[in-house]
């Protein structure tokens, strides 16, 4: 439902496990595009998330990995939450690159305060590198 509100979802996927940030998406004019963004403090609460069926406000809820197109099996984005503010886009750059040829970062910011959040996402060129991080080899404290 185009009206169900942040709190809502919030409430909902804390009973799988600490939902350290939650990103609705507006229009223009406010109105809820109809999905959000999920971040939870660990992977295994995710992946319990992504293998379970969800109704919220009496409607059907697909979940997905951040940037995974429905349908398919790879992205080229990847998250990574958890990040402190001292991290800087070539401290990121360094250590991902080794997973591949990375195309961008896309950082998002705090509307109010224009402070970066603990978050970003990385763009590869090809999703075998994003492939190649979720197989378990992540940056220490990182979440997926």
């Amino acid at each position: 439902d185009f009206n169900t509100t942040e709190t809502t979802i919030q409430e909902y996927f804390s009973q799988y496990g600490h939902v350290s940030e939650m990103i609705m998406k507006y229009n223009e004019g406010g109105r809820s595009k109809g999905f959000c963004f999920v971040v939870f403090n660990d992977k295994e609460t995710m992946e319990e998330v992504l293998k379970s069926e969800h109704e919220i406000d009496g409607r059907k809820v697909q979940t997905r990995r951040a940037g995974e197109i429905a349908g398919a099996n790879q992205t080229n984005k990847l998250f990574c939450g958890g990040l402190p503010h001292a991290v800087t886009e070539d401290d990121l750059r360094q250590y991902f690159v080794q997973f591949g040829e990375i195309t961008n970062f896309e950082f998002i910011y705090d509307k109010t305060t224009q402070e970066r959040k603990h978050f970003c996402f990385v763009l590869f060129q090809d999703p075998s590198s994003v492939e190649k991080i979720v197989e378990g080899k992540l940056p220490p404290g990182s979440v997926i």
